[in-house]
This record gives structure tokens, C-alpha cells and sequence, in this order.
């Protein structure tokens, strides 16, 4: 067994054209080759279900079999990797057994998607470490699907992981690069499975009880990363608004657990990231508000004046991704949330759960301090719904600690899942106002006079049985009376 530690990057094929001519590559040999890759797995899907993947692959030197663990990443990947040379293409169930992955019992393996690329290499010395560099410019096919691969991957083979993002931005000075999110085998599977092209939302966060504080924010901020890398090509392409939805909360639930963990990250970088994300955030919001608007029935002529803002709108969005300001900032990100000083700190290596605890505990306090939703100014029930953003999010980040409260967490879920839709509807209709304008705000306040009562009513009542269902994280008698 080995670990393979190796920072993922995207580019345009076109792009990769002109790799071997910037500085960190130019003096370094290359080498190229042809590359037939096959992955394989159970009709049930036994062996991604418990986390592995099965691959053959054909190289001039012959087959070489690999088991690699199915972790998510963000840009940097830790992986276990099990290799066995064999003398073919097909599985060879042998060498599987002697991984741990042959404990799961995949007899019947099938080939799921093939893969064939062009790789080339260079073995490149940078920072006193020893790296290579590797460009795979080919495509995965799944029955008659198809999907192209242009993938950069920078490999540690000696010193510390920051050569790797020292590289990496080396490169993004002269060439747009993205943080890859998927492995080869997540993307072939997605692929075999039909999900390219439909927008993603949030996964499950795997945090664990025995993890540290350190530890947790990093899987919650790799998760944070992945859910925008998703969408970001659907917007950038198609210009998706669901793929947009997405992409921006996936940046609203990264800020909120910046925001979380701020006693124990906080450090000389943070001011910096968070200011860059606040305006990177600020570049989505009038395309949403625009989207959400344009839901409405409205005159033909108004919505073509709308639609061509709109258009305008997603421009910028489109702009702002393609910027190498926020191309390295994803990079930035990334290195500081795996390699930060701010792990150094004494509250980063204590236990997650107790932290996470108190920290919740403190935006569940601000939730209760509001009352009376019907004599609220707009701008107080904003910073609820603002407030319940964050507890939500919270909530949902740490999930795996509180299993045990399984069916409280599930009414508490609903509810304030509920009220946020309720204030968030409420929100849009304030929007709806500012978009239409001074001179027609009056005849939109009557035409949804009668969803603003009910959406106000509603949320009064979920707030106050949010309040009596009363928090189950916690046993702390001061959080749970509000």
C-alpha cells in the first residue's frame, strides 16, 4: 500500500497546447504515452458503495491493477492506493483480496467505463521537493456515453504538500486552471450513472466524532468547494439557473463555516479569504435576484427588458469565474483550509464535537432573541433569515455527531428549513420591489399583498414551534430555554 498525495487541477484543452512552454515546465524533459485505463465493479455497485475503486489499466510497460480509496476532495487528494502488476485487462480478483477492498466480496465484476488518454510527464524540482507533473488529455466513454478529460495533476514525490500549490499557481499565472473535484473513477462512474449536466446539490459532509476541530473544518470546506466545482460548468456553459442556485449556496455554506470556526482559523490569511469571498459572492446575486424575478408573470415587454439584463447579469458571473483573482483564490483557499498555520493553534487540535457544540449553541441564542414576525422591518427579518442560514447550515454540517437525536433532528430540520423558505420568500418579494422600480413598487406590494401576509404567518408559527421543539445538540439549560 502506498498514499498518493496529489493536487487535481482542470484546464481547456487548448490550453494545454501551450503547457510545456511556461517556466516551471520549460526546462524539465517530458515524456508521453498512451494510456487504457478500464474500471470495474459489481452490477450492484459493491465496491463504490463501500469505497473503492477497481481499475486495469494498459500501459507500455504492461497491466497494472489499482485499488484506490474513494475520498472526496477539493484540488488536494490523500489517498490509499493498492497496485499489483497482472497480465491482462480483466480484473484479477486474486490481487483484489489482497487489498481491503476485497473484504467486500465483489466476485461478479463487470467493466463499468474505459478511459483512454494521452499522458505526459515531467519530473520537476521546485522549493526543495520533487513533484510530477502530469497532463491527461483523452476521454472516458460508458456505454454510449462519452465525456472529455483535460486534467493536470501535480504528484509529491518528496517534501511538503505547499510545493504542490506552489507549482500550481506558477502555472495559473500563464494558463486558467480549476480545482478538479472528481477523480477519474468518480467522474467515470458519474458518468456510467447519467449525472453529468444536472446540477448538484450539497452532499452529505462526512465529519466524525473523533475527529478535531482542524480536521472537521477542512472536510466541511473540501465539501463546500466540490458542491460549487459541480455546478460551476453549467453555469459557466449553459448558464443553468438551478446551477446557479447551487453554486451560490455552495459559496453561502463555505462563508458560514468560515464563519463557524472562527475562533480556531482565524488567522493573519483569514481577513484576506473572506474579504475575497464576500466579493466573489457579491458577483452572483443580481443574476439569482434577476432568475428568481423573472418566475413572475409580468408584460411581454417588461420581461424581454429583463431577460436582456439577465443576460448582462450572467455575463459578469461568467467573467468573475473565469478571473485569475478567483482562480487563485480557489487555489489559495484550498492550500490555507490543508496547510494553514492556523492548524498550529491550540483550538484546532481540540475535539470537534464540543466545539462544534458551543459554537451552535451560540447562533441558536441569536435565533431565539427575535419575536413577533409581523412587527419586524424588513431589514430585521433579514438578518434572521441570514441568522437561520447559518444555524442551518451548521446543523447540517455537523450531522453525523447527533444520529442519536435521529427524530428530533428531523422535526428541528423541517422546521427550520420551513421558516428559511418562508423569510427567504418574503426576501424575494422585497427584491421583486427594488427590481421593479420607484415608480411601480406600490401596484407590486399589491400584487402580493396576500402572499406576503400568509408567508408572514407562517414563518411567526414555525419560528415559535421551532423555539418549544427546543434544540436537540445540546443539554445545556440556558441554550434550551429561549
Amino acid at each position: 500500500m502506498s498514499h498518493e498525495i496529489e493536487l487535481k487541477l482542470e484546464l481547456d484543452p487548448k490550453d494545454a497546447r501551450t503547457l510545456a512552454d511556461q517556466g516551471l515546465l520549460r526546462e524539465s524533459k517530458s515524456r508521453s504515452e498512451r494510456l487504457v485505463s478500464v474500471y470495474y465493479d459489481t452490477p450492484g455497485g459493491k465496491l463504490r458503495k463501500n469505497g473503492y475503486s477497481l481499475r486495469v489499466r494498459s500501459t507500455p510497460d504492461g497491466y497494472i491493477q489499482t485499488v484506490k480509496s474513494l475520498e472526496n476532495g477539493a484540488g488536494l487528494f490523500f489517498r490509499q492506493e493498492w497496485e499489483a502488476a497482472v497480465d491482462s485487462i480483466e480484473p484479477h480478483v486474486e490481487e483484489l483480496a489482497r487489498t481491503p477492498a476485497g473484504e467486500v466480496g465483489a466476485k461478479r465484476l463487470r467493466p463499468v467505463v474505459s478511459s483512454a488518454v494521452d499522458r505526459t510527464r515531467w519530473d520537476v524540482h521546485d522549493h526543495h521537493s520533487e513533484l510530477e507533473v502530469s497532463l491527461d488529455d483523452g476521454e472516458l466513454r460508458a456505454d454510449e456515453r462519452d465525456q472529455p478529460v483535460c486534467e493536470l495533476e501535480i504528484e509529491l514525490k518528496k517534501g511538503e504538500p505547499a510545493a504542490a500549490f506552489h507549482a500550481a499557481r506558477k502555472i495559473a499565472h500563464h494558463i486558467p486552471l480549476r480545482l478538479g473535484v472528481l477523480s477519474k473513477a468518480e467522474r467515470a462512474f458519474a458518468l456510467a450513472d447519467g449525472l453529468f449536466g444536472k446540477p448538484a446539490k450539497a452532499e452529505p459532509v462526512p465529519v466524525r466524532s473523533d475527529m478535531s476541530v482542524a480536521e472537521g473544518f477542512a472536510t466541511i470546506l473540501q465539501s463546500c468547494i466540490r458542491h460549487f466545482r459541480l455546478n460551476e460548468p453549467l453555469v459557466a456553459k449553459g448558464r443553468d439557473p438551478d446551477a446557479l442556485h447551487q453554486m451560490r449556496v455552495a459559496m453561502r455554506r463555505l462563508r458560514s463555516a468560515l464563519s463557524l470556526f472562527r475562533p480556531a482559523v482565524a488567522d493573519e490569511e483569514y481577513p484576506r479569504l473572506r474579504e475575497q469571498l464576500r466579493w466573489f459572492v457579491g458577483q452572483l446575486g443580481e443574476a439569482r435576484n434577476l432568475d428568481v424575478y423573472l418566475q413572475q408573470d409580468m408584460p411581454k415587454q417588461e420581461r424581454k427588458h429583463l431577460l436582456k439584463l439577465r443576460n448582462e447579469a450572467y455575463d459578469r458571473v461568467v467573467e468573475a469565474l473565469d478571473s485569475r483573482r478567483f482562480l487563485l483564490l480557489m487555489i489559495d483557499l484550498t492550500e490555507w483550509a490543508s496547510l494553514g498555520k492556523w492548524r498550529l493553534g491550540d483550538k484546532a487540535n481540540r475535539p470537534l464535537p464540543p466545539f462544534a457544540e458551543k459554537r451552535i449553541s451560540r447562533l441558536w441564542l441569536k435565533v431565539c432573541g427575535h419575536d413577533n414576525m409581523s412587527a419586524m422591518q424588513d431589514e430585521e427579518r433579514h438578518r434572521l433569515r441570514i441568522e437561520i442560514k447559518k444555524l442551518r447550515y451548521a446543523l447540517d454540517f455537523m450531522q453525523p455527531l447527533h444520529v442519536q437525536h435521529g427524530r428530533r433532528q428531523k422535526q428541528f430540520s423541517k422546521l427550520i428549513e420551513g421558516l428559511q423558505q418562508s423569510l427567504g420568500r418574503l426576501n424575494d418579494l422585497v427584491t421583486a420591489r427594488s427590481i421593479a422600480g420607484a415608480d411601480v413598487s406600490q401596484e407590486v406590494d399589491a400584487r402580493y399583498a396576500d402572499e406576503r401576509a400568509r408567508c408572514l404567518r407562517e414563518a411567526g408559527k414555525r419560528l415559535n414551534r421551532l423555539k418549544l421543539t427546543g434544540p436537540y445538540w445540546t443539554q445545556s439549560p440556558r441554550v434550551a430555554a429561549c
